[in-house]
């Protein structure tokens, strides 16, 4: 698991707040240093052209920390900023304040409280499991779950999880023990 570091103690003033759905991200970039949103746009969910806008902030501004909320797209995207050499955490919804009245829910408007909340360093970020780990717990999470799967043995259901049940005559001697 990876260790986190708070985003208040960092030389960065540039925080990317991502609203990431499965076809598009929305991103707000946040200058902390002048208080204030330079920067929102809607981008297809492509690694690709997301890598390219960042690294257009990163000539243009500097260091840049990026945070999106954890909800069902997973850690790849997390996966891929970091190889790229940007911070990016993944944070827990649970430590993003609401307000009973915020009816009106907008991609923009989330992006926006991500960026500017992870600048002042009011968010918390979640564990990101090892890419093992998590196929593991995409597994166990599936209609069913673990004894389902266990009682199927169906080898096609593993593939995606990077699991193998040939020449097993249980999924428990495939899995790893996390």
């Amino acid at each position: 698991m990876q260790k986190h570091t708070q985003p208040s103690t960092s030389a960065s003033s540039l925080f990317v707040g991502m609203d990431v759905h499965k076809r598009s991200i929305a991103l707000c970039v946040y200058d902390k240093s002048v208080e204030e949103v330079v920067d929102e746009r809607q981008l297809p969910n492509n690694m690709p052209k997301i890598r390219k806008y960042i690294r257009q902030l990163q000539r243009r501004y500097g260091a840049v920390r990026c945070c999106y909320e954890a909800l069902s797209c997973g850690f790849g995207l997390q996966r891929a900023m970091q190889a790229q050499g940007v911070p990016c955490e993944v944070i827990a919804p649970s430590s993003i304040p609401r307000r009973p009245v915020e009816r009106v829910k907008t991609d923009r408007r989330d992006a926006l409280k991500l960026a500017t909340l992870y600048a002042a360093g009011l968010l918390r970020p979640v564990c990101v499991p090892e890419e093992e780990e998590e196929a593991v717990r995409s597994l166990l999470r599936r209609p069913g779950g673990y004894r389902h799967a266990n009682q199927t043995a169906d080898p096609g259901l593993y593939s995606d999880a990077g699991l193998s049940v040939q020449g097993c005559n249980t999924l428990d001697e495939s899995l790893p023990h996390v």
